[in-house]
């Protein structure tokens, strides 16, 4: 049951982590990520009440995230609101507070889990993811006064797309740790 969760987490994040449009739509949609997300709390929840505390709320960041499914292509160079005009500030905002919850707890709930398991070094460890999403959220919504500062905006912008691209990756092989760490016992 733990592989099956955490082999959850690691598709759910992914899902939430790239964007890939064509043509407005997500090919990658994030609704999918949270969808598994709520399967790995489901499957994980007797092992730590932080994943109970994130099944709640993932189900609003899941409901939110449906309207991130299509995006109205911008031809223009102004600001697009998207389908649901101004009215998506706060859409955004709600969905990046709910996620920023939801992800706290699911590492979290992984530290809980794996110091339950004395599997201590991979408890460690999600501390450190916590804390690098934590920061790469806070340099993604700081870009968007960077972008103005010539120059800087680039290298910024491009210092941020290998942050993101780092932690993917290193973000990935933890939940492929931890599934290895858990594979022949039967939870």
């Amino acid at each position: 049951m733990i592989e099956k969760g955490l082999n959850n987490f690691f598709w759910g994040f992914l899902f939430i982590s790239l964007n890939f449009r064509i043509c407005g739509f997500d090919i990658l949609p994030d609704v999918i990520g949270f969808i598994l997300f709520a399967m790995a709390f489901s499957q994980l929840k007797e092992y730590s009440q932080h994943f109970s505390k994130a099944s709640t709320l993932n189900i609003f960041t899941l409901i939110l995230s449906i309207f991130s499914i299509y995006e109205v292509k911008n031809n223009n160079s102004g600001i697009t609101f998207g389908i649901l005009g101004p009215f998506s500030i706060l859409v955004g905002l709600a969905s990046l507070i709910l996620t920023l919850y939801v992800i706290y707890n699911l590492f979290m709930g992984m530290k809980e889990m794996l110091n339950n398991h004395d599997k201590h070094m991979l408890a460690e460890e999600a501390d450190d993811r916590w804390s690098q999403y934590k920061a790469l959220t806070i340099a993604s919504i700081l870009a968007f006064i960077v972008i103005f500062i010539p120059v800087i905006n680039i290298l910024y912008v491009l210092g941020l797309f290998i942050f993101g691209i780092v932690f993917l990756v290193k973000t990935m092989q933890y939940f492929s740790s931890c599934k290895k760490s858990f594979s022949g016992y039967n939870y």
